[in-house]
């Protein structure tokens, strides 16, 4: 299952399997947006 991650700098959001790491348009950090958060 995919989860779908965006980056916390510009926004850019990609899906995946796993992590991406950093943002593949500006180095960002990218953060799970599938979850929901508290």
């Amino acid at each position: 299952m995919t989860a779908t991650y965006e980056c916390e700098q510009c926004g850019n959001r990609v899906s995946a399997l796993k992590h991406p790491g950093e943002c593949p348009d500006c180095g960002g950090e990218m953060r799970n947006v599938s979850v929901s958060r508290e």
